[in-house]
């Protein structure tokens, strides 16, 4: 038998193809390690960015749509309460994404927000919840909503590059 039939040499370079695949395989992962070491903070970096300002956006689509229901409507607070709940699942994913150390911060505001959302829904449930609105559970509700909303201002202002005391 051949050796050359054997390990399938190429006529025209002399190398086997699938030593030529193996080696461009590896060149290939190199390249990618190498831009993944320097190229890949600055990408991880602009993701994080774009995926905050869309999470902002999207929050931010849920608090129009809960300034414009009509409170005479029938369906006003089962309207509320899914908006709410956008909102709540939205900040939840928020609180558990990674976050670069260049935006410290955005993870305990993050944290502290979903927190307060979860207080915001339990007590505008309760406060729907009777024959009656309650309106002492109603403002609690509404004091956490704003607490969230602040927290929220803080990580959009911490994303635009200022230093937020919090």
């Amino acid at each position: 038998m051949n050796t050359n039939q054997h390990l399938h040499i190429s006529p025209q370079t002399g190398a086997n193809p699938r030593v030529k695949i193996l080696g461009k395989t590896i060149l290939l992962s190199l390249l990618f390690i190498f831009c993944l070491s320097g190229c890949s903070r600055n990408n991880a970096l602009t993701l994080f960015q774009q995926n905050m300002d869309e999470y902002l956006k999207q929050i931010h689509f849920y608090d129009e749509a809960i300034n414009a229901i009509d409170p005479q409507s029938d369906t006003a607070v089962d309207d509320l309460l899914n908006y709410l709940n956008g909102i709540a699942t939205l900040i939840s994913q928020l609180a558990v994404i990674d976050v670069p150390s260049e935006y410290q911060g955005i993870h305990e505001l993050a944290l502290e927000a979903s927190e307060f959302m979860e207080d915001v829904l339990r007590l505008f449930g309760e406060a729907f919840a009777g024959e009656f609105y309650d309106d002492e559970l109603g403002e609690t509700a509404n004091d956490y909503y704003q607490r969230v909303n602040l927290r929220l201002r803080y990580i959009a202002a911490i994303l635009q590059g200022e230093d937020v005391d919090f």
